[in-house]
């Protein structure tokens, strides 16, 4: 939310991570030291994603790598039983064998099952 307050009325459409420079804030900026983000553009994505992410990061104090949040994402949707097919569109993947490999709890599931076989 306060990500997408800095865009004033922001566009569905919009890029999450826009293009935008930063300077100091004037004269007062160039003695205190004060930044201001100027030719803020979301319709117009980012040049570097490594960049982005990594501002991102530490403005959150968060240690993860992007891939880690994609998976703890469609994990969790795979706990609330979300159908395959809605985990394929929301991930972005094209193959099932995608949603196989980075979905444990698919995984446990079918580890369950067979245990209730010898049981």
């Amino acid at each position: 939310m306060e990500w997408l307050s800095r865009f004033g009325n922001p566009d569905p459409d919009n890029y999450l991570f826009p293009t935008e420079q930063y300077g100091l804030n004037g004269e007062e900026g160039y003695k205190k030291g004060t930044v201001a983000v100027w030719n803020l553009d979301p319709e117009q994505p980012i040049g570097s994603w490594k960049v982005a992410w990594a501002a991102s990061r530490k403005a959150a104090k968060v240690h993860c790598r992007l891939h880690d949040v994609r998976h703890t994402f469609v994990s969790r949707l795979g706990e609330a039983k979300v159908a395959d097919s809605t985990l394929t569109a929301l991930s972005g993947w094209r193959s099932r064998k995608m949603l196989e490999r980075y979905s444990q709890t698919r995984n446990d599931a079918k580890r369950k099952a067979v245990e209730m076989l010898s049981g």
